[in-house]
């Protein structure tokens, strides 16, 4: 398949199973098939065939044909046979409407095994902080399904008091906290130990440069709400990684 934008070809290499090979100007296309210009005296017919389309100097896709007519001093109309591959089909429909011919979109890489994950996250130990309760419980129970130890607490103050008690791997906080801004508590806890992973969580993030802003204050991560979880499991398996738990 092609891994780049194809426009339209302006000449084709035919290759004929039984005859001659020539190059030819393309006259038209249409959804299953080509006409090339040709005044090649020697051309027969032919059952079958290779239609190699070119633009400029660089080689195209390459078709798979039949001869279905052949006007003696003209040209040939070669059609796609039951064999054209998708890419093909997908070429000459496009061509036929003047369009550029865009590369198909990769399936992204399948995501590690809910066991992979919690492989590479057990043991590791989470503190998530936010003032909405029912959000801190569906995380703690879906990070826990990683392996993860997961304490939750919706008290700013309480946090800092739990870090001097246990340290942990990270800490998730949201950003709109009571009692203690989270530009504040943030701080608070990059001077404590500035090498310990902090996501934001927010969905008022609305003024210009705010993502920036967040990092600015010393955020490692910016997650929206409503909150994409595997975006915060992928995150804590990246700056834990090398951590191998906290003693």
């Amino acid at each position: 398949m092609t891994d780049h934008a194809v426009g339209v070809p302006e000449r084709a290499r035919v290759e004929l199973n039984d005859g001659p090979h020539f190059d030819a100007v393309i006259q038209s296309f249409w959804p299953s098939g080509v006409f090339v210009l040709t005044d090649h005296p020697d051309l027969q017919y032919s059952g079958g065939a290779k239609v190699i389309f070119f633009k400029d100097t660089a080689k195209q896709i390459e078709m798979p044909a039949q001869v279905a007519t052949w006007v003696r001093g003209r040209g040939v109309r070669l059609e796609t046979s039951a064999e054209a591959p998708e890419e093909v089909v997908r070429a000459l429909g496009a061509w036929t409407r003047g369009e550029t011919v865009e590369p198909v979109p990769q399936p992204s890489p399948a995501r590690p095994s809910l066991a992979e994950q919690a492989q590479a996250l057990a043991g590791r130990r989470i503190l998530v902080v936010d003032d909405d309760v029912a959000l801190l419980k569906m995380v703690q129970r879906r990070l826990r399904t990683f392996g993860c130890e997961v304490e939750i607490t919706s008290s700013p103050p309480e946090v800092l008091e739990r870090l001097s008690a246990r340290p942990v791997d990270a800490v998730v906080m949201d950003w709109m906290l009571p009692e203690i801004p989270g530009r504040q508590l943030l701080g608070v806890l990059k001077a404590q130990d500035r090498h310990l992973p902090v996501a934001v969580m927010s969905g008022q993030l609305c003024w210009d440069g705010a993502y920036e802003d967040v990092v600015g204050f010393g955020a490692d991560m910016v997650l929206e709400k409503p909150l994409d979880v595997w975006r915060m499991v992928d995150w804590l398996q990246a700056v834990t990684r090398d951590a191998g738990g906290l003693v």
